[in-house]
């Protein structure tokens, strides 16, 4: 009987002890449950404090219609100064191959004439 007792006291401080170990176990888990709640609420602030921000700010740009907008005139009015300058351009590109005739024409002139005055000259 004695040794029965025995067993029976070994086998309950075995019981005793993996209870305790497992009892620590769900103490540690619920530890790390508790402390995982904290992070995902630190994340879940600074989220929210990100979408604040965003929404605060999103009066401060404009919308994609007002930049298409603008984007459209101001293509427009460098359409219509491109075609304006295209022609000032063309004129003045006639009227420099017009002096330049009227250059080789004069140089021609002059070249004849000294020409024509040499041989008179003798």
């Amino acid at each position: 009987m004695a040794v029965l007792e025995r067993d029976l006291a070994a086998l309950d401080r075995l019981v005793h002890s993996q209870m305790s170990g497992h009892n620590r176990e769900h103490e540690l888990l619920m530890q790390g449950v508790e402390e995982f709640k904290d992070y995902l609420k630190s994340k879940l602030q600074e989220m929210n404090e990100v979408r604040s921000q965003i929404n605060s700010e999103r009066g401060h740009f404009a919308s994609n219609s007002t930049v298409e907008a603008k984007l459209d005139a101001a293509r427009a009015e460098i359409i219509s100064v491109d075609h304006a300058l295209r022609g000032r351009v063309t004129a003045v590109e006639v009227a420099l191959s017009n002096y330049q005739g009227r250059l080789w024409m004069l140089g021609l002139t002059l070249s004849g004439l000294i020409f024509v005055l040499k041989i008179f000259w003798k």
